[in-house]
């Protein structure tokens, strides 16, 4: 069955019965257990078109236990029906659940149908799962974060950290150029030998030709810095 308005009543011990009382009588019925918080201080959560039909529900406290049986006893022998499941001991009270009527079944709230619920909820800070961890703490090695210092070094055979430098051990920076060895420049060239007469003029003109251009090269390769000069 779907509610139609839900809200929850949070109050002391002294006031907890009357809004309890007073929330029944305007048609809500009791849709939670009773939660207690702090010292005798009491929470419930009502909701109108329950399938619950309480006409009279309250909180029977005492700070012995004889004597809440007691009173337990005579609200049975007053037409109430006792929640068991309620009997608890919070901050040195005893404390049970006892209604008149039929409780009906159990159905689900959404959360945004509950009034009066606390707009917030403020953390517990400590060092638990579920608890918050102070802003000021200083992360050292957290849920699996480990310091620099703490990586290991990496090697042929094994994945890890290798520091930038100029050692054998070290990574080159990115942006490092490396030149290559100097290279000296191609000289001019005679042909000589039998066949000197015939090919002199054409031989020596063609290797000089190859001569120049390489030597071109060669300049623009110094300017470049790929290698020395």
């Amino acid at each position: 069955m779907a509610y139609t308005e839900v809200k929850a009543i949070s109050a002391d011990s002294g006031r907890f019965n009357t809004l309890l009382q007073a929330a029944i009588t305007a048609g809500f019925q009791p849709v939670s257990k009773i939660t207690v918080n702090g010292s005798q201080s009491y929470s419930i959560v009502v909701a109108k078109g329950a399938d619950s039909s309480i006409t009279e529900a309250k909180v029977i406290t005492s700070a012995n236990m004889r004597k809440l049986f007691e009173a337990i006893e005579d609200a049975s022998d007053d037409g109430f029906t006792i929640d068991t499941s309620s009997l608890s001991l919070s901050a040195g009270q005893f404390f049970a659940y006892a209604y008149k009527g039929s409780s009906g079944g159990a159905a689900s709230v959404a959360w945004g149908d509950v009034t009066g619920k606390p707009a917030t909820f403020a953390p517990i800070v400590g060092t638990g799962a579920n608890q918050a961890m102070p802003g000021n703490k200083t992360l050292a090695n957290i849920g699996g974060v480990v310091p620099v210092s703490g990586l290991p070094a990496a090697s042929t055979s094994a994945a890890g950290v290798i520091q930038i430098g100029t050692g054998a051990n070290n990574a080159m920076p990115g942006n490092k150029f490396v030149a290559g060895a100097a290279v000296a420049n191609v000289e001019s060239q005679t042909v000589t030998g039998a066949e000197a007469t015939e090919v002199a003029t054409s031989a020596t003109a063609a290797v000089n030709a190859v001569g120049t251009k390489l030597n071109d090269l060669l300049a623009q390769l110094r300017v470049a810095k790929i290698i020395a000069s």
